[in-house]
């Protein structure tokens, strides 16, 4: 004889369990159920895999106007899984001050294990006066599901960009 209450409550927890697999996986890149056969089972391991990448963005207080300067960002491995081939976006920049890009840095393609960061380094020309901050973030690969991994954007400080100096 078989229990009705029970074969619903079984249901009931495999639509549940089904549903937050589906949103984990679209979310996170995560499997949670593996099918052998009729039977499904949950993989811890990639329950607890959780990818996260932050970015932070450096740059000089103040800069002269006709002079060069160097706008860095540190991306950390903020997660417990590794990630490989960090690329930060290209930077743009929010303000009434204008520069011109120089140079722009290399993507990682080392292993970023959790807790390690990677920095990249932007060169720029200081063009006229005002004041500005840059902003960006990073995307990585996970090693472990091959899934994309972003940052949210982050912003630099306040420069202000002054007139050249006098001679």
């Amino acid at each position: 004889m078989v229990d009705k209450n029970n074969s619903k409550t079984v249901v009931t927890i495999l639509a549940i369990a089904l549903a937050l697999s589906a949103v984990l996986n679209i979310v996170l890149g995560v499997n949670l159920f593996k099918q052998n056969g009729s039977t499904f089972t949950v993989s811890s391991k990639e329950l607890l895999d959780a990818p996260s990448l932050n970015t932070a963005i450096n740059a000089p207080a103040t800069v002269r106007t006709g002079s060069e300067f160097k706008v860095s960002m540190m991306a950390i491995n903020n997660g417990n899984v590794d990630l490989k081939n960090v690329l930060p976006a290209p930077l743009s920049t929010e303000g009434n001050g204008k520069v011109t890009l120089l140079t722009q840095p290399e993507p990682f393609t080392g292993k970023l294990k959790p807790g390690a960061k990677a920095y990249f380094t932007w060169n720029y020309s200081a063009e006229t006066m005002g004041t500005l901050e840059f902003k960006g973030s990073a995307a990585a690969e996970n090693t472990h599901t091959a899934g994309l991994v972003t940052s949210i954007q982050t912003k630099s400080n306040l420069i202000t960009l002054f007139p050249p100096s006098v001679k």
